[in-house]
């Protein structure tokens, strides 16, 4: 038996919206999710090929999905503001103004192995999505 790579055991969300007045609001959300799982290389050993023409270096892995990655957390917030407010209008506007990961902390999404000039595995979490700007205007009838 073994972790799923997307076993994440901790996942939370706050959010809150606060109205400013009658045409403007703010929203905010913040979330964490601990980090995806994966096999770590422990060790390595040379094999000569099948031909014997060269040797191949073979990975020995640990067991399986064993080593979490770093954790998630963004903050995203959003203004929206309506022109106009009353019941008598037939079509109804919004503008939304906001930000995806306003704090730019870039979620790991794979682990990458590298080897270092002395020949030992280094482990990258290269970054997904850092901070993203959002402009959209809803229309509603």
């Amino acid at each position: 038996t073994f972790y799923a790579k997307n076993d994440r055991r901790h996942n939370f969300s706050v959010v809150s919206i606060f109205k400013i007045n009658k045409k403007w609001n703010f929203s905010a959300s913040w979330v964490y999710m601990s980090g995806n799982r994966f096999t770590p290389i422990i060790g390595q050993y040379l094999m000569p090929n099948a031909t014997n023409t060269s040797i191949e270096v073979i990975p020995i892995f640990a067991e399986k999905n064993t080593v979490v990655m770093s954790p998630v957390h963004r903050l995203d917030v959003s203004f929206n503001y309506k022109p106009y407010v009353g019941k008598k209008k037939k079509l109804k506007s919004e503008w939304q103004i906001g930000f995806y990961n306003l704090y730019n902390r870039a979620a790991p999404y794979i682990m990458q192995i590298v080897y270092d000039e002395r020949g030992f595995y280094q482990y990258t979490q290269p970054g997904l999505f850092g901070r993203i700007f959002s402009l959209a205007y809803n229309l509603k009838f």
